[in-house]
Parts: structure tokens; C-alpha cells; sequence
């Protein structure tokens, strides 16, 4: 136990955290950490513990301290109440860690967790990890880790003097896995207090940031917002990006701003723990696993995934889905190339049935991107008394666009280069997409503000 924070030690005079108020070093970390314990002393071992708080130094020592005090531990960012109590109240914390201006303890009176996953977990005295889902269409899943086993997979990771901006949220697969990462090289992590592009193209310049982990969400936003021509984004060397599918069109047009960038897409699941991946180029979208931890199949282009870092399971859901044989069905559809390489081609939940015919979202959005008058634009299909479904495209368009002629342009490029069952039936002009559920969702899991 605590051989991740013991080898935080080798780095004490390393600089680890930059906020704009401070520079904290891996010595005052550490520090942190002993300190927190302290004031979590009435938080036993096996204890349930939600943590209420985005990065900062506190937060990030508040998870560690409770990690070694073998705690089952659930970081929650979200700032909206009605969302902190919704999880909350299914994870039934016996205590509430609120990180403000100071550490606050709050005990969860009247109310003792009990849960056979938990349980085996305090058997084995390991410390646990819980990350929710989004939510976004009903109750979020609550999943356990073994935060033991998890933190394991980051023991290899070699000392790389680099500077890397997290972006992806602390309580997000994605977000744990860069900060984890970062840590156990000794990076200095770089926090900003404004998850949106300006702000974050200033801090790139600022500190001279190395890597940037990113949503294909938000690196369309950095794009459009000129950002990447105010600042001098020079610094980057590697940009790494997941959580969702990246739009062909995308990774050209940021291949062409970045041109001495190395481009990797990640991939992994909040049930699986990230997988190691290899891109065969910066401007392509193939990927392969080269992780001795992880194995797939392919069952009816679904992505079946066997992990050494899988969760436990579902504290309020049933868990055979993951524990039947150790697979777990990500719900990713894929085409396999003949070298090995893989293409994530969507998500088999966003698939829209034209009459029999399956439509991709990400295939249309990344056509229609392709268009210098399109800022953003998401594809979804609607209902339709003949085929079934349709599909429907909302876009933005750059400043100073008549949206009558590009919608011609929209419907005339689609037809050129796509199935004629494929070209969206309704094209509708969405000022702010930062509003529709399927962004709010990818947004909500990849730093991007929607306020």
C-alpha cells in the first residue's frame, strides 16, 4: 500500500503544481497529504468518503490521503447541488470531505454502507475508487475500483521532466489517468481555473506547457476561437486526445495548425482504466493496443474489452457485465484492418436506422466540418413515419455566414461524398450547441464549460 505516494518522494524538489495563485512543489504535496491525514482522523479504514472539490492541491492531496488510509473514496466536481446530492445519495457516503477555502469533514449521520463489493473490498483491505457516469440519460452508475490495483498500472512510468495542462475533469477516467500519470513521471501539472480556449491557450504560452490531453470537442472550440494565433503554442510537443470520436476532418485541420505536434488518440472506459495505445500517425485515426494488461475482441463490430484494471462493479446496477468472464461490452463500434489497427467508427447507442441502414454521427459531422463555414455542427437522427429515422444536423457557422447558402453548400458536399441515405434531411442553425443534451454530455465529462 502507498507505494504510488512513496515514490512521489523522489521528486520533492520538483515543482508539481502551477495555479494562478501558486507554485506547489511535490515536498509541499507530500506535506499536504500528512497533513490531511491528520484532520481525517476520524475517517476509519474502509471508511466510504465522497470528496466534493475540483484539482487543487487540497483535493489532490485529500484523495491521496485517503487513499492510504485504504478508504473506499468518490471524487464529485460537479458544482451544481442537485447533481452533488443525486450522487451523494447513491453513493451513501459515511462521510462528506467538502474542499473550499478550507478542508471541511462532514459525518453522514444515520447512515451505514453496505455493499458486497465494498465489502470485499475491506476484506482484502484495499483502498477503493468510485467514478460515476454522466447521467445524462437516467441515474449515473456508480463503478468501483480497487484503487490499489488501479494506481499499480502507473508503478512503470519513467521521470520526464515535461509540463502537462490538465483539462479532462478529476473525477473522469480521463482526468485521473493524466493526473496519475503526470505524478508518477514528476511533471509539473499545470491547473487552470477556466476550462475554455483562450484561457487555456494563455496558460500554454505562460508555462510553456509540453502536453496537452484534450476532448476532439474542445480541440474544435480552440480552432475556431483563434486562440492558436493570439498565443504562442509553440511549447506543445504531444496532444493526446479520447472520450469521444474525433472527426477525420478535425485531425486534419489541427494537423495543419500543429505541424510539428504529435497527435495520439487514447482510448479507454471509466469500466476498463485507460489502454495503451499507438497511433499509426499523427493525421490518422487508426489506433492499436500495446498493453500486455488489457485484451479485446470484435463481436458483430462491437468492442469487447478484458482488463487487469477493471472495475468491481456497479455499487447500483447489476454487475454481470462485467464480471462474466472478465469482458465488458464498451458499446464502441469498431472496424479491424488487416496489420491490427482498429478505427473507432461511433458509438453503438448514437447509431441512426435509416430503413435498415446504419448512419454514424461522427461520419457526417466530420463531412460537414470540412466546410470552412461550419464552426461546429452535431449529427442525431429523429423519427420518420417511412425509413424509421432521418438524419438531422445542427450547425454554427463562422461569423458573417448566411446560413440559406450554406445549408445549400452543407446539402451539395454531403451528396458528393457520402451515401445519399447518410446526407441530413433538415439542417438547423444552432447559435450556441453548447446546449444540446449530446454535447452538454461530452462537455460535462471534458472540462468544457457549458455556463
Amino acid at each position: 500500500m502507498s507505494d504510488f505516494i512513496t515514490k512521489l518522494h523522489r521528486y520533492r524538489d520538483r515543482v508539481a503544481l502551477v495555479t494562478e495563485q501558486q507554485q506547489i512543489s511535490y515536498g509541499s504535496l507530500l506535506d499536504t497529504i500528512d497533513r490531511l491525514e491528520q484532520v481525517f482522523q476520524q475517517i476509519t479504514s474502509g471508511a466510504v468518503v465522497a470528496v466534493i472539490g475540483d484539482y487543487s492541491a487540497e483535493s489532490i492531496a485529500a484523495l491521496l490521503a485517503l487513499y492510504r488510509k485504504r478508504c473506499i473514496v468518490a471524487p464529485i466536481t460537479t458544482k451544481k447541488l442537485l447533481e452533488q446530492q443525486i450522487k451523494v445519495d447513491t453513493l451513501q457516503p459515511d462521510f462528506i470531505v467538502t474542499i473550499g477555502l478550507q478542508v471541511d469533514v462532514t459525518a453522514n449521520l444515520g447512515v451505514t454502507t453496505t455493499n458486497p463489493l465494498i465489502d470485499r473490498l475491506r476484506i482484502k483491505n484495499s483502498a477503493g475508487l468510485v467514478l460515476f457516469s454522466s447521467g445524462s440519460t437516467g441515474k449515473p452508475k456508480a463503478m468501483l475500483h480497487d484503487f490499489e490495483r488501479l494506481l499499480s498500472g502507473y508503478a512503470e512510468q519513467k521521470s520526464r521532466n515535461m509540463a502537462i495542462l490538465v483539462l479532462l475533469m478529476f473525477d473522469h477516467i480521463g482526468g485521473l489517468n493524466t493526473l496519475f500519470n503526470a505524478l508518477s513521471a514528476g511533471m509539473r501539472i499545470i491547473i487552470p481555473s477556466i476550462r475554455e480556449p483562450e484561457a487555456v491557450a494563455e496558460l500554454i504560452e505562460k508555462y510553456e506547457v509540453n502536453i496537452l490531453p484534450a476532448s476532439p470537442t474542445f480541440l474544435n472550440l480552440l480552432l475556431i476561437s483563434g486562440a492558436i494565433d493570439k498565443y504562442n503554442l509553440s511549447s506543445l510537443k504531444l496532444v493526446t486526445y479520447g472520450s469521444e470520436a474525433m472527426p477525420g476532418s478535425l485531425l486534419v485541420r489541427c494537423k495543419q495548425k500543429f505541424l510539428s505536434v504529435k497527435f495520439l488518440q487514447t482510448f479507454g472506459t471509466s469500466e476498463t482504466g485507460i489502454i495503451k495505445t499507438e497511433s499509426r500517425a499523427s493525421d490518422s485515426l487508426d489506433i492499436r493496443f500495446v498493453d500486455n494488461n488489457q485484451s479485446y475482441k470484435i463481436i458483430d463490430g462491437e468492442l469487447w474489452l478484458r482488463s487487469e484494471y477493471r472495475i468491481e462493479g456497479y455499487l447500483n446496477q447489476d454487475t454481470s457485465t462485467v464480471e462474466q468472464d472478465g469482458w465488458f461490452r464498451t458499446g464502441d463500434i469498431v472496424e479491424e484492418h488487416l496489420d491490427g489497427y482498429l478505427r473507432i467508427v461511433g458509438r453503438l447507442n448514437d447509431i441512426i436506422n435509416v430503413g435498415g441502414e446504419k448512419v454514424f454521427p461522427a461520419e457526417v459531422e466530420s463531412c460537414i466540418l470540412q466546410l470552412d463555414e461550419v464552426d461546429t455542427c452535431i449529427v442525431y437522427g429523429a423519427d420518420n413515419a417511412i425509413t424509421g429515422k432521418t438524419v438531422m444536423a445542427n450547425v454554427s457557422l463562422a461569423y458573417g455566414c448566411d446560413f440559406s447558402t450554406v445549408k445549400r453548400k452543407i446539402k451539395h458536399h454531403c451528396l458528393l461524398y457520402l451515401e445519399r441515405f447518410k446526407v441530413p434531411t433538415k439542417i438547423n442553425l444552432v447559435e450556441n450547441l453548447a446546449m444540446t443534451d449530446r454535447l452538454k454530455r461530452i462537455k460535462s465529462m471534458c472540462g468544457v464549460n457549458n455556463e
